[in-house]
């Protein structure tokens, strides 16, 4: 901007005393008016003053933004940062530029000179921050003012509501002229004139309309037409936006006096970018603070008062008093029938014993909404500015009414169980205090509370906040009002927030959202989403893409060496492969490419490393704002400080890092040797080690400490430090976690001997070379071993091959005396295998006794597969109610069955006795060592131990362990080393190294087969019964239906014969078919239980068999698909569906999807509507949930995956609830069994096949 432009703009807002001062001095005082030029923009003027008594110095300088700086050196500057000297020089040098302008001559002559372009429409084009008096001047050729101020006079605007201004000049009577000014919102103009005086750029009449412009408006009139696109864009991207984004429609702008513009008013929903203060203030309102409550007084009512009035209670929505809101007292009295109310102030001590009728609390409370307690509450917490004023309420600040706010909601809080019960209770929202304003309220026991949801799009992430009322509604604040930002009205219904801190934050969501800009991405979910999770119900959306993590830390020191004079000790801790520094953070946010990981870090256990090392040094107790420990070199050299230090940190269990980049310390150069001597005891071998640096030996205890922490280097007896090799670790490391430390020399269970065959000559043995090999030969190489002994003849059954070797397997184990884990996919025989077993161990160990443990469901498997394989293993079910111990009793048996429930009931007894073998079948039911059931099985008494499970691994490597504690105690260490060494790298991080050293430990003692790899000994399809077994209340509700069928139709039967009677047997079966299935099938039965034994039986089936395969599930009931498909939903399992009313093209679309979509695993099927014409190949398991009257039919379900193109085994499962009329229709099948050979497709073909003692039977 030119200095003449800025010196009129600093004249401009001048007042007309200080004009009129100005030019006082300037015509009336006679002095030397000197303008001196100091340089770059800079001038220095003496100006007198108004008497002409003193000359002052004033200074003026061009370059500053966007006016000039003025300073005066008078007394009246000082104080109020202008005076009239200041006035007086601006005039002063403006004349003299324009004078020294107009005096050169030679640049006026250039400019007559020069031909004046216009474009074809004759305007002449410049450019012109604002009304430039200084060009216009230069472009008209330096017109006299008092020229252009009389024909300013003479303007006559036409149109001044567009960027193009039109006026009209009446110079006289005779000359008139037209004149537009074209303005483009960029500085650009384009001028015209009529009068075609082309002498310069601009003619006078143009001159002079500019001139008009800016004497009836401002020099900066343009403004209001110039296009802000660019700034506005600039602003508007800290919030995400643009000026095409509908959200900048929100938004009311500013321009101030010099042109520049900026944000008048925004949407409150939308947070600006980087807005750290507005983040913090929100993540303190989110957490909130502490209140403190108070008590007042009582006065009594004098005795001579008639009291003839009721106390009500008013929410005064429109007061004028305290935060706009006060809550007081009534008098209600009742006039003709109806309610009269009167006010009651509490601020005024003489009513207060009005309030008589108040219990003690109450008016306690109710007191201290009066203004005088108030504002002691105020007073002493923080405002104690409040008290000097008469009308207090009005010098409140923002954080004032914010903490009244929240004092008067805990006032509140504490009245409102009273309040819900009170007669009286209104509310005034409008108008002035009367019965007609006073309107009736009714109020909610139940506070709302604040739930959340989030989530990000391309531009933004979006809190929502929503209110969750009594009746489980979710509230948008468009359907709610909030009423002085602190009492939710509801349809005249008044809630308050559940806690304080509520109010701030429904104030923050007033329009119910906060939009973030996608840039604040991490902080917002530090500042914002994170707070929130703490305290309330957020759901936040995928698109966000976070996950939280909580792997345990592993702490370790790096020391350092600082500017070569100081040791650093710094304490770090490695959450998996996350390496982080000891600092105040709760947790730790990372973004990568597949989304931001929030790690929740162990501050206890990183604050005890911490102040651990605070102990190592004196100097470290006062180093209390570092996040590290430093000690100069001559205090870490003293006393032999370092090494003692290093000893000291590693002994507390702490590994040490950062040795080998240290430069002041010494290291061992010697390679490093690890020598191992052998020797063999009873059931474990003795490990003679040595370990030498050169000629320093270290102790077994200190490396195998080091190499336990994984440790860099260890400290020598000559004060060096050897550095342990990399490949130490790989090698020695398991070896020496798991064995333990005797006499200087590790014992290692001969049940690791895969560890050392691993070591192979190192061990310098060949005996125990020799030894190894004898046991993974047995353990590995058991098939065709002529030495293990053939299925006995007892055994009803032929051994498929896998079967043979799986029990040369087991007998291989118990020649070792050592546990197993017999792991073959469900389906494949792991009880026949057992059972073949047992029927061995009883030949080979006369009158023993084992123990069989499986969950409730499988007893009757159990019982049904012992007496079809082998009738001659008397076995005895302990279950039940009426079930006795009894030492004497057990001996009589070989197999005692019982469940994992009565194990954990009745430990305390079956811990008396010693069993042979203890076979837990679904072992996995003790995958939780903290279980009670799992405890008490590890403390029976039993020589040997097996477990059976189709998946002993559910959800991850942990739950091997309990498993394997269970049938080798110490086999894998203790919990705490599983977890540490396995179960974490593996699962948490994919450790495949870990994975393959585990499993080449356990490679011995579990045999698993799939189906996939013994297919050529399977047959094509295998049939069996999954026997399910009610719990009471479903065996309740069964009972009660089937007593009352059974009694109706025996007598209707008696009175009207079999022929009239099917109808009523039809009916009767369906009930409890239906109660077998789900009792929620019986529909208006309001005693119906929730429970049902083959969903949860069928979940998890599918849960460990959908893995690698497909499963197809058939049933009668579509009622019954519906809740099947219900709990798949909230297991998070895809499906496929079809019934009868599924339309053709539909169903064959979801044929081909679940052929073709391997995520899709389950297809649930209408047995009637499924049975036939499916080509369903992709499938291999299939479950029959409820059986048919006709096997035929069950058999063309099974057939839609068992046809032609299937290229797997077929296993079919058929679930029966025990004891009930469907184990009833299988027993009637095979009495009759023209039943099962005729072709009966209806229900009442069946039903005439009945007699009536066939009626008994099924509902006996």
């Amino acid at each position: 901007m030119h200095l003449l432009n800025k010196i009129d703009n600093y004249l401009y807002q001048q007042s007309k005393n200080q004009l009129t001062k100005a030019l006082y001095i300037l015509d009336n005082i006679q002095w030397d008016a000197d303008v001196t030029e100091t340089g770059n923009g800079a001038y220095s003027l003496a100006i007198p003053s108004d008497k002409g008594y003193q000359v002052y110095n004033v200074e003026i300088d061009s370059n500053s933004y966007p006016d000039f700086f003025i300073s005066c050196d008078c007394i009246a500057f000082d104080e109020y940062g202008d005076c009239k000297h200041c006035v007086a020089a601006a005039m002063l040098l403006k004349d003299n530029i324009e004078e020294t302008a107009e005096d050169d001559e030679d640049n006026i002559i250039d400019t007559q000179k020069k031909v004046i372009v216009t474009d074809e429409e004759g305007y002449f084009h410049f450019q012109m921050d604002d009304i430039d008096d200084y060009l216009l001047q230069k472009l008209s050729g330096y017109t006299n003012y008092t020229v252009i101020n009389r024909l300013a006079e003479k303007i006559k605007p036409i149109d001044l509501e567009t960027p193009h201004q039109r006026f009209k000049c009446n110079e006289t009577a005779k000359i008139k002229t037209d004149v537009s000014i074209v303005f483009d919102g960029k500085n650009n103009f384009a001028t015209r004139c009529s009068c075609n005086d082309h002498t310069h750029p601009l003619c006078k009449h143009t001159r002079a309309s500019f001139a008009y412009l800016e004497y009836f408006s401002n020099r900066y009139y343009f403004r209001q037409f110039k296009d802000f696109t660019v700034e506005k864009n600039k602003l508007l991207a800290a919030y995400g936006l643009n000026v095409n984004d509908p959200e900048a429609g929100d938004f009311e702008w500013n321009i101030s006096p010099w042109g520049e513009l900026s944000i008048k008013n925004k949407p409150a929903y939308l947070i600006k970018a980087g807005n750290a203060k507005f983040l913090q203030e929100i993540k303190q309102q989110i957490l909130g603070n502490a209140d403190i409550a108070y008590h007042a007084l009582r006065p009594q009512l004098p005795a001579n008062v008639i009291v003839d009035y009721e106390i009500g209670f008013l929410f005064n929505f429109i007061s004028a008093r305290h935060i706009g809101f006060e809550f007081e007292p009534l008098y209600v009295r009742n006039k003709n029938g109806k309610a009269s109310v009167k006010k009651m102030s509490i601020h005024n001590p003489e009513n207060l014993s009005s309030l008589h009728a108040l219990s003690d609390d109450v008016y306690t409370t109710l007191v201290e909404f009066s203004d005088q307690k108030l504002v002691d509450w105020m007073t002493k917490n923080g405002s104690s500015h409040l008290k000097t004023y008469a009308n207090p309420w009005q010098y409140l600040f923002d954080k004032d009414t914010t903490k009244l706010q929240i004092h008067y909601m805990e006032l509140l809080q504490n009245l409102w169980p009273t309040l819900c019960n009170e007669p009286y209770v209104y509310q005034l929202t409008q108008g002035p205090f009367s019965n007609a304003a006073v309107k009736p309220v009714n109020l909610s026991i139940t506070p709302v509370k604040l739930v959340f949801n989030a989530h990000a799009d391309a531009r933004f992430i979006t809190v929502n906040m929503q209110l969750d009322i009594d009746n489980g509604d979710l509230l948008s604040p468009d359907k709610y009002t909030l009423r002085s930002g602190m009492i939710i009205d509801i349809n005249n219904t008044l809630y308050i927030p559940k806690n304080q801190e509520d109010l701030v934050l429904m104030q923050r969501f007033e329009f119910g959202q906060l939009k973030f800009p996608l840039s604040d991405k991490l902080d917002v979910i530090r500042n914002v989403l994170l707070p929130l999770q703490s305290k309330y119900d957020v759901v936040v959306d995928n698109s966000l893409n976070f996950e939280f993590i909580n792997p345990e830390p592993t702490a370790h020191l790096l020391v350092s060496e600082f500017e070569d004079k100081y040791l650093m000790l710094k304490p770090r801790f490695e959450y998996g492969d996350i390496l982080i520094d000891y600092d105040d953070n709760l947790e730790n946010i990372q973004q990568n490419k597949d989304g931001i990981t929030i790690l929740k870090r162990n501050k206890a256990e990183e604050k005890r490393l911490y102040e651990y090392l605070r102990t190592l040094h004196s100097k470290f107790l006062t180093q209390r704002n570092n996040l590290y420990y430093f000690l100069p070199f001559a205090e870490v050299m003293k006393g032999n400080w370092f090494l003692n230090m290093i000893q000291q940190v590693q002994d507390a269990g702490y590994p040490v890092f950062g040795l080998q980049d240290l430069k002041t310390f010494r290291y061992n150069t010697n390679t490093p040797t690890f020598d191992i001597k052998a020797g063999s005891g009873i059931d474990w071998f003795d490990l003679e080690i040595e370990i030498h640096w050169g000629d320093q030996q270290v102790a077994l205890k200190d490396i195998r400490k080091a190499i336990l922490n994984r440790q860099e280097a260890v400290l020598l007896d000559d004060g060096t430090l050897g550095l342990i090799p990399e490949e130490w670790l790989d090698q020695y490391g398991l070896l020496l976690k798991i064995g333990t430390e005797k006499d200087g020399n590790v014992r290692i269970s001969k049940l690791h001997y895969s560890i050392l065959d691993e070591l192979g000559a190192k061990l310098n043995n060949k005996q125990i070379e020799q030894e190894i090999l004898e046991k993974k030969n047995r353990l590995l190489n058991y098939k065709g071993e002529q030495t293990y002994v053939a299925p006995s003849a007892n055994i009803n059954a032929l051994l498929r091959p896998y079967q043979l070797a799986g029990f040369q397997w087991l007998q291989a184990l118990n020649d070792l005396g050592w546990g197993g884990c017999l792991a073959d996919d469900m389906g494949l025989g792991k009880t026949l295998q057992a059972i073949t077993f047992l029927q061995f161990l009883k030949e080979q160990h006369p009158g023993s006794t084992h123990l069989i443990v499986c969950p409730t469901s499988l007893i009757f498997n159990w019982e049904s597969e012992l007496d079809k394989f082998c009738p001659s293993l008397k076995y005895h079910t302990y279950y039940g109610n009426l079930r006795s111990f009894d030492d004497s009793h057990f001996e009589q048996f070989d197999i005692v069955l019982t469940t994992y429930g009565v194990v954990r009931l009745d430990v305390e007894h079956l811990i008396k006795f010693n069993w042979h073998y203890i076979i837990l079948d679904e072992s996995q039911a003790i995958k939780n060592p903290d279980a009670q059931v799992t405890k008490s099985l590890q403390l029976l008494n039993a020589k040997n131990r097996l477990i059976l499970s189709g998946t002993p691994v559910q959800n991850n490597t942990y739950d091997l362990f309990a498993q394997f504690n269970f049938i080798n105690p110490g086999f894998l260490g203790n919990r705490e080393f599983f977890k540490r060494e396995f179960a974490s790298p593996i699962d948490k991080f994919a450790d495949k190294q870990k994975a393959e050293q585990l499993r080449r430990m356990v490679y011995p003692f579990m045999l698993r087969r799939t189906k996939e790899q013994v297919a050529t000994d399977l047959p094509d399809k295998t049939e069996t019964i999954l026997w399910c077994s009610m719990n009471k209340a479903q065996r309740a509700m069964y009972d009660e239906y089937k007593n009352y069928y059974r009694n109706m139709l025996l007598k209707k039967i008696d009175e009207e014969g079999m022929g009239k009677s099917g109808i009523y047997v039809l009916e009767g079966l369906l009930r409890l078919r239906q109660i077998c299935d789900h009792p929620a099938l019986i529909k208006g039965d309001a005693g119906s239980t929730d429970e049902s034994v083959k969903t949860e039986e069928l979940m998890r089936e599918i849960q460990e068999n959908s893995g690698g395969h497909k499963l197809l599930v058939f049933s009668q009931f579509t009622e019954m698909l519906h809740l099947i498909g219900k709990g798949l939903d909230t297991a998070g399992l895809p499906y496929c569906y079809l019934d009868g009313s599924t339309p053709g093209a539909k169903r064959k679309d979801e044929v081909k999807r679940f052929q073709e979509d391997e995520t899709i695993k389950v297809f649930l099927i209408s047995l009637k509507a499924g049975g036939v014409g499916l080509n369903l190949t992709a499938a291999d398991y299939v479950y029959l949930v409820d059986p048919w009257w006709n096997p035929a039919t069950e058999q063309q379900a099974i057939d839609r995956t068992h046809r032609i193109g299937q290229t797997r085994k077929i296993f079919a499962y058929k679930m029966i609830c025990k004891d009930t009329v469907e184990e009833k229709i299988l027993l009637l099948q095979q009495k009759k069994k023209t039943l099962a050979d005729d072709l009966i497709n209806e229900d009442s073909g069946f039903v005439k096949k009945l007699n009536k003692e066939d009626i008994a039977f099924l509902f006996s």
